[in-house]
């Protein structure tokens, strides 16, 4: 599988605004026709998923659509008291006997 990132290739290109600019998609639409032209499936994130339709078109059926960050302010934006509740659970706090039962798993 191959993920595009267009942030990353914008910053290896020594361009970092290049992500938000119209010039990015030449290249997002390469790599999505030779990563199905090898047979490797392509992976686009998304924050919404009205904008997976014209990756469907060009053959992606693989997504991430939004990301923690964004989920997590999606929910907490309408009430900043559920937010002010918030904390990590006991379980996942640094040197917890669980969190180091999974770190060895």
């Amino acid at each position: 599988m191959t993920q595009w990132g267009p942030a990353d290739f914008g910053l290896s290109r020594g361009q970092p605004r290049l992500m938000s600019t119209p010039e990015i998609l030449p290249f997002e639409e390469l790599v999505i026709e030779r990563s199905l032209a090898y047979g490797v499936q392509p992976r686009i994130e998304i924050a919404e998923v009205e904008e997976a339709k014209r990756y469907i078109q060009q053959g992606v059926r693989h997504f991430c659509i939004g990301w923690d960050r964004f989920i997590y302010k999606a929910g907490c934006s309408g009430s900043a008291r559920a937010c002010a509740g918030w904390s990590r659970p006991s379980d996942m706090r640094p040197g917890s006997p669980r969190r180091r039962l999974r770190a060895r798993a």
